[in-house]
């Protein structure tokens, strides 16, 4: 049966049509229908069925139809019953705003008229048609009607003009929404933060709250400092050069902690190493180290004082003039500055004069638990040395790579007791060998690991990405997780493949490849279990921007991964997982080429506590490379129908938005209830405003001030103060106008 339909807006007069053979193979019985008058969208089926009759198979059939009215217009169509060609490579990837992006290989019927995408959610007998016309685009369509969290499956036919529908795509396929952004972000920083093609993202509680700080390091010298609400903490700028990954630990003798970071600049004299004090925004000390190019510091109290010592591994082989050479360097704070480690040399450790491009990073950590600490790292000439600087400057022992082994070890070294024994090994890529080995902490290669293993090192102008450890099984042993180029590895202490890996990954091409499309990048991994399914999963990031995690047991992404950051210009740009507001769930963080700061919101809860395994890059904010796994806590530790959390300590934060007008916002925590005075002083010291004075519970407490004294008149613009008192603990913070 036939459907006539006016599609315009005007009558049809006289209208007709008729159904007959195009060709020899097929007869019509009744094949002439007069519909007659039909008003625009109105729609007639009151005539009887077109009868064919055909000696030869359906999808052979051609048909002729014609249209026509009573003013002589007339419009032909050749009608054929044969489907087109199916759809074929369906595949899909969470999109922003919790939507599911399809795309497919498009059918090359001439006669096609567009695609139809039936979808269902995981669990579910039927499939439900989302398009209510057959879609015209090429291969592409973006689902917005779902909901984050859930699984769907989806599958794709073509339509031809005809009205032929093709078999369905030869796969359904499972998808989902992408992962939902933090309250806040992305947020798009200092636009001169851009181009530290090392640049990362740490978290730690700064202001005792209970919440974590984002330490965020960028190019041109920059690092800024935000709350988890993205709210503004500090900025400091000026640092010289690109800045690498900061690392954080006690290196000035106060009880507060520092931000120790490196800035680089190839082949230039800028090079420095800067301390700063994270919540004033202050920089404490600067290291001049001219041409020598940096990696991240390493912070570890070696000497046992209590402050941490501050390890650097340089190289100067982009150097203008003589010494190019790769150096190895110690500080300690003296109180007033900082000094080599005592017997440690003032120019530092240097290595070979041949060797001067190592690019690795140091692993420090108590190898053979005898109470000294030990330095471990890796030289452009195939060489890993291990010292224990209190004792000498002169290495333990050193392990050289010879014959087909022979390369250079420039990725950052990573520490773990992977056979049990309570010592640590010390794992680490070889590039252009193309193989990850392990050694035990006296220099020897482990059981199964004599040769390496066989890995597609990212190599990108010598550099090398880390392995990482964690336990992705049932079983109490340690798997060492390595994302090549081409695959993801997950191998066991001795050198034997977990099942099922590796699996493949688009990760770029190798420095040394006779045709490079895209260099891959030296980015690390990090483990943590995003989805709370128990299962440890394996977040990293493509050369080309893509964030995926791994179930660590079936080596798919889970739920809301992929996610693209539309950034292709990483290298050793990194992830990272923590909780970072301490509401039960955790956050995934990202520090993109272009400044750009990524924090999406994992949805699942893990109720009070979560144990995070190599959750950042060189394993903790010290940098130290050991595996030290971290058990996250609810701040509050209550049920969500109990009363609000209360910060562990005094704080006061600073005011928000800064500058401001017409008002801003001062908040500040009491861990005990207390009297609170809060005051505003002009820069003369004069007391312009009381914004309280009273007996304030223990909390969270947020003020606002409009910029008025105390008889409500509005002070001019300018520079004002506000001090917190509580009891005999007295905060300032500086505000503009």
């Amino acid at each position: 049966n036939a459907r006539f339909m006016n599609r315009g807006k005007g009558m049809a007069t006289g209208a007709y049509f008729t159904i007959r053979p195009a060709d020899s193979l097929c007869r019509t019985e009744q094949d002439s229908f007069y519909i007659g008058n039909l008003a625009g969208g109105a729609v007639s089926d009151d005539f009887g069925p077109c009868i064919i009759r055909h000696t030869q198979p359906l999808d052979s059939v051609r048909l002729l139809l014609t249209i026509g009215d009573a003013y002589g217009h007339i419009r032909q169509q050749v009608i054929d019953f044969l489907p087109p060609d199916l759809p074929k490579k369906l595949t899909t990837k969470p999109a922003e705003n919790e939507s599911i992006q399809l795309s497919w290989k498009p059918s090359e019927d001439k006669d096609l008229l567009g695609y139809n995408i039936y979808r269902r959610q995981a669990g579910d007998d039927a499939f439900t048609r989302i398009n209510s016309t057959p879609l015209p685009m090429a291969g592409y369509y973006v689902d917005s009607d779902v909901q984050g969290g859930l699984t769907y499956e989806y599958f794709v036919t073509a339509v031809d003009s005809s009205f032929n529908i093709s078999p369905t795509t030869s796969d359904t396929v499972a998808a989902w929404s992408a992962v939902p952004y933090q309250t806040n972000f992305p947020l798009r920083v200092n636009p001169v933060a851009t181009g530290s093609e090392m640049n990362g993202v740490i978290t730690y509680d700064l202001d005792g709250d209970g919440r974590c700080e984002i330490i965020y390091s960028g190019g041109h010298g920059l690092i800024d400092i935000y709350h988890s609400d993205g709210s503004l903490m500090s900025q400091i700028g000026n640092l010289g050069g690109f800045i690498t990954v900061p690392a954080l630990g006690n290196v000035y003798g106060d009880e507060e902690k520092e931000v120790v970071v490196t800035s680089y600049l190839e082949a230039g004299d800028q090079n420095s190493l800067s301390i700063v004090d994270p919540i004033r925004g202050q920089l404490i000390h600067q290291i001049p180290l001219e041409y020598k190019a940096p990696s991240s510091v390493v912070l570890k109290d070696l000497d046992k004082d209590g402050l941490d010592d501050i390890i650097l591994l340089t190289h100067a082989g982009n150097a203008p003039t003589a010494p190019k050479q790769s150096r190895l360097f110690i500080w300690r704070s003296t109180g007033t500055a900082w000094d080599s480690l005592p017997g440690w040399p003032a120019d530092g450790y240097v290595f070979a004069n041949s060797d001067k491009y190592s690019l690795g990073q140091p692993a420090v950590a108590d190898l053979d638990h005898s109470g000294d600490i030990s330095i471990v790292v890796g030289t452009q000439l195939s060489k890993v040395f291990c010292f224990k600087p209190v004792q000498s400057p002169d290495p333990v022992w050193v392990k050289k790579f010879s014959g087909d082994l022979y390369g250079m070890i420039n990725g950052p070294i990573s520490l773990a007791d992977l056979d049990r024994d309570g010592n640590l090994d010390i794992i680490f890529p070889i590039v252009k060998v193309d193989r990850l080995f392990v050694l035990n902490y006296q220099g020897d290669p482990l059981p199964g690991w004599e040769q390496g293993q066989p890995v597609e090192v990212p190599d990108p102008y010598g550099h090398a990405s880390p392995a990482v450890v964690g336990n992705l099984d049932d079983d109490p042993e340690l798997e060492i997780v390595y994302v090549g180029r081409k695959h993801v590895y997950v191998f066991n202490h001795d050198g034997t493949l977990q099942p099922g890996w590796p699996v493949g990954v688009e990760n770029g091409d190798s420095n040394y490849d006779s045709y490079i499309n895209k260099l891959s990048t030296y980015s690390s991994p990090v483990l943590a279990d995003l989805n709370q399914d128990g299962v440890t999963d394996i977040i990293f990031v493509t050369t080309f921007g893509i964030i995926h995690a791994l179930d660590g047991h079936t080596g798919k992404d889970i739920i809301g991964f992929p996610i693209d950051t539309n950034n292709d210009l990483v290298q050793g740009q990194s992830p990272m997982v923590d909780d970072i507001d301490r509401d039960g769930d955790l956050e995934l963080l990202y520090i993109a080429h272009e400044g750009r700061l990524f924090v999406w919101d994992l949805p699942q809860t893990y109720g009070q506590t979560t144990t995070l395994q190599w959750n950042q890059p060189y394993g903790n904010i010290q940098h130290t490379g050991e595996l030290d796994t971290m058990a996250v806590e609810v701040v509050s530790g209550i049920a969500e129908n109990e009363t609000p959390d209360v910060p562990r300590d005094f704080y006061l934060k600073q005011n928000y938005p800064n500058p401001f007008n017409p008002s801003t916002t001062i908040a500040f925590g009491l861990k005990t209830a207390a009297h609170v005075e809060l005051d505003v002083y002009n820069i003369l010291g004069q007391k312009v405003a009381s914004l309280a004075s009273g007996k304030m519970d223990a909390g969270v407490h947020e003020l606002q001030w409009n910029g008025k004294n105390g008889r409500g008149m509005t002070l001019p613009s300018g520079i004002y103060f506000y001090q917190l008192r509580i009891s005999d603990v007295r905060t300032n913070r500086l505000l503009f106008q």
